[in-house]
């Protein structure tokens, strides 16, 4: 169990916590007698936030040429803490995977609670951080209209609808790895019952 699931647990979550949606932000401006209704929206994943890479994404009334979007996207950026953040959970789920090498259940055990442990509130202070930081998008939003035709002179404050999101790659990392420490809590109290000729 602790050679085999454990390590895979902890890679899985990996995975999920760096391909899956992390947080995101979205905009939308409903239509109007000129303008066709647009969305703005801003999606983060682990790897996008270990490499400090930002998209600012745009449909509809609010499409971006492909220098209007470098533009935008320059002017949005995760912090540093943020980024070293999630370069820490990574580490802390990649020491997890790396348990199976212990030699005893009730190090390898142990070892994958405290990893496991620590990536959920590394993780969970990370998450905090980054969706703090995705509600200032609809502040930056509003900046658009004074280089945007699309949006100039509107009364954005008014008909921007901004979300928000915890994303799934959050939740199901946390999960999984809620249930690692679920598996090796079982797994150290029964390794307390059994004879030391049966904890290698």
């Amino acid at each position: 169990m602790t050679r085999r699931v454990t390590p895979a647990g902890f890679i899985l979550a990996l995975l999920l916590f760096l391909f899956l949606p992390f947080a995101a932000a979205s905009c939308d401006v409903p239509a109007d007698s000129s303008t066709a209704a647009g969305t703005i929206e801003m999606s983060l994943t682990g790897a996008d936030l270990i490499a400090s890479r930002e998209r600012l994404d745009t449909t509809g009334g609010l499409a971006l040429t492909p220098a209007q979007q470098s533009r935008a996207t320059a002017g949005f950026h995760m912090t540093t803490v943020v980024q070293i953040l999630a370069i820490l959970a990574a580490a802390a789920m990649v020491v997890g995977a790396a348990t199976a090498l212990a030699r005893t259940v009730r190090v390898r055990a142990v070892a994958a609670l405290v990893a496991a442990g620590g990536a959920i509130v590394v993780l969970a202070v990370t998450e905090y951080l980054t969706v703090e930081r995705l509600t200032e998008l609809a502040e930056y939003v509003l900046l658009l209209g004074t280089y945007l035709p699309q949006v100039e002179g509107k009364d954005l404050d008014g008909r921007i609808g901004e979300v928000v999101h915890i994303g799934l790659g959050f939740w199901l990392a946390v999960a999984l790895l809620v249930l690692i420490i679920a598996v090796n809590v079982v797994v150290l109290v029964g390794s307390r019952r059994r004879s030391p000729a049966g904890l290698s």
